[in-house]
């Protein structure tokens, strides 16, 4: 809006903003693959190369004995709890790329709540074979740690990650968690030796979804050009703030992006003055440590007031911190009082904005 329509806004705070178009976004889940513990992340990495593998490679009876036990571990529940049947003519009539969604379930609320509030009760349950309450050090070398650096795989075998990865999955009462999101067009990224998620998520995936939700004018590939031309990773408005989470999976195609291929902008939190845009080596605004999507947005600030304090009345919140909120609100109000001047002197309709090319287009309110 602040490039195309600058007449609507005068000020912008762009919270998590994603920028820049792509057809695909296989960077989604390495943020997440970077923000867990080393030992889950590495058992995350094998047992997604070893589903992969046999979903691909393996027999008949090696594919349908996998898709029975991860069906039957999210079908699954807290304590032990086990469903008293599981059809497995329907587990075996899954699709390759369903069983390849289920293993994702412990990082499906990941993009609001981060590591600890999501992931960890997964990792610590897999990681200790469901002993969470046991010492995880090696007690001063007198006992093995229960929980290896290097994670099961490794110290034991993959088998062993694998039974301990469906315990994982199995434990966790994801119908508790009070929001949980998908993104739309993620996927498997199989040049990426680390990858957490499956090659079975693909582009003609998400096509073929598409296409059959709309049959007819869809082109064979998303159009991103044409968002793109007001500036995608190199978008800069003035009078405009950007913000993000450190681990923030959008972050990927926002102007703060550090992934490959973006312009690698450095975020600073320097105001510029009214009415002109700031370096286009550089962005304005605030980079959240160690926090996640929208996280300035969704804080529940625990006050007087209960209606706030409630998920049902907010809708959905960030458990992590309330101190994005504060940093972001206080230094958008900075940049206001050094931009509202400009709009009551009336100046606004000369207004500059830089493009990605370092051309700059006046804008013409007349």
């Amino acid at each position: 809006m602040r490039m195309r329509n600058p007449e609507t806004f005068y000020a912008t705070w762009a919270s998590s903003a994603p920028t820049e178009a792509a057809v695909g976004m296989w960077t989604y889940y390495a943020q997440a693959e970077r923000n867990v513990t080393r030992n889950c992340s590495a058992d995350y990495t094998h047992v997604t190369n070893c589903v992969d593998s046999i979903l691909n490679n393996g027999t008949a009876t090696e594919i349908d004995d996998l898709k029975y036990a991860l069906y039957k571990a999210v079908l699954s529940g807290p304590h032990g709890q086990t469903p008293s049947y599981v059809n497995r003519t329907e587990a075996e009539g899954l699709s390759n790329a369903s069983m390849a969604g289920y293993p994702l379930l412990p990082l499906s609320f990941y993009q609001y709540y981060g590591f600890e509030a999501s992931a960890q009760p997964f990792c610590d349950i897999m990681e200790t074979f469901n002993d969470t309450a046991a010492r995880t050090t090696n007690n001063g070398g007198t006992a093995p740690a229960i929980a290896s650096e290097s994670g099961i795989a490794l110290t034991h075998n993959i088998t062993a990650a694998w039974h301990a990865f469906l315990t994982g999955i199995a434990e966790i009462d994801y119908d508790s968690i009070p929001h949980a999101d998908d993104p739309i067009q993620d996927r498997g990224n199989p040049a990426n030796p680390h990858t957490i998620e499956s090659r079975f998520y693909s582009l003609d995936l998400f096509q073929t979804g598409c296409d059959a939700a709309f049959p007819l004018g869809l082109p064979p590939s998303p159009n991103v050009t044409e968002p793109n031309k007001y500036g995608g990773w190199l978008i800069n408005p003035p009078n405009t703030m950007f913000s993000s989470g450190e681990y923030d999976p959008w972050r990927a195609l926002s102007p703060a992006s550090t992934e490959i291929g973006s312009p690698n902008r450095t975020t600073s939190r320097r105001i510029p003055e009214c009415n002109v845009a700031p370096p286009n080596a550089s962005v304005f605004g605030i980079v959240y440590r160690d926090m996640v999507h929208v996280s300035d947005m969704r804080a529940l600030l625990y006050g007087s007031d209960v209606r706030h304090r409630n998920f049902s009345t907010v809708g959905f919140s960030s458990p992590i911190s309330t101190e994005p909120f504060y940093a972001g609100t206080g230094l958008f109000q900075s940049a206001l009082e050094v931009w509202l001047p400009c709009f009551a002197n009336g100046t606004y309709g000369g207004m500059m904005f830089g493009f990605p090319d370092g051309g700059e287009l006046a804008s013409d309110c007349d």
